[in-house]
């Protein structure tokens, strides 16, 4: 199957494989202009890019901020023209693994994508970093948590839970507050947003049991004021991206 041509500007470097996401993606700002034509499939190569159908992704983790999926929703409806909006996916595209049966399962992105979906994007960019589409699907699983590639824990904080469990598309993700307080905390410097799998899901399990989110926007920043204050605890310094007191 072969997508209308859609061009992307980008600008990334030959993939490299590595145990997590993010340690992946390499700018590489001298690249020159790549067609992106093909949608992914089985027959997809590690380091290619090519187009997904974002409502056939299926997630590698159970929940996201549902407010930092609003804020990129609006970040991408404010771009002014459909150039605009193209060389944005262009620049950052997702990182996905072709799995059993050549399923497509999303790494990373998967605010941004959920976010392009309720804008009506059927399609984006994405990066494949793993091609195990020969593997049984339980040990596709066990590949990907070997890698530090999925995060079973759900909304509530409840797991490590079987990855069969996982929903099946990233419209079925689930709201965790949590992970919202998290990416409001490193936005205001709690701690430093570091190239580490799920980082901000480490810091929402090191905060839910020690903070209370109220209801509503007064109730989050009343906890994210409660999180600012222990993020530099003793407690917390294992935590990637611990930023230690001031002498």
């Amino acid at each position: 199957m072969r997508h209308q041509l859609i061009y992307f500007i980008l600008a990334l470097s030959a993939c490299k494989t590595n145990n997590n996401a993010a340690a992946l993606r390499e700018a590489a700002p001298d690249a020159p202009p790549v067609a992106v034509a093909e949608a992914c499939g089985r027959a997809s190569a590690v380091g290619e890019l090519c187009l997904a159908e974002l409502k056939t992704l299926h997630p590698t983790q159970f929940a996201v901020g549902m407010k930092e999926v609003e804020q990129k929703a609006k970040k991408y409806r404010d771009l002014a023209t459909p150039e605009a909006k193209a060389q944005s996916l262009a620049a950052d595209p997702g990182m996905a693994a072709i799995g059993p049966a050549g399923e497509i399962y999303l790494v990373d992105h998967h605010h941004l994508f959920k976010a392009l979906i309720s804008e009506n994007v059927t399609h984006a960019p994405v990066k494949i970093v793993e091609n195990v589409a020969d593997m049984s699907i339980d040990d596709f699983w066990r590949h990907m948590d070997g890698k530090g590639l999925v995060f079973p824990f759900d909304e509530n904080g409840n797991g490590p839970l079987p990855t069969s469990q996982f929903p099946l598309t990233l419209a079925s993700l689930k709201d965790d507050p949590y992970r919202t307080l998290a990416g409001l905390v490193t936005a205001r410097g709690g701690f430093t947003k570091v190239t580490v799998p799920f980082l901000e899901f480490r810091w929402a399990r090191y905060f839910r049991p020690r903070v209370a989110i109220e209801s509503g926007d007064a109730g989050m920043e009343k906890a994210v004021q409660a999180a600012l204050a222990i993020s530099h605890a003793p407690e917390a310094k294992d935590l990637p991206g611990f930023i230690a007191p001031a002498p």
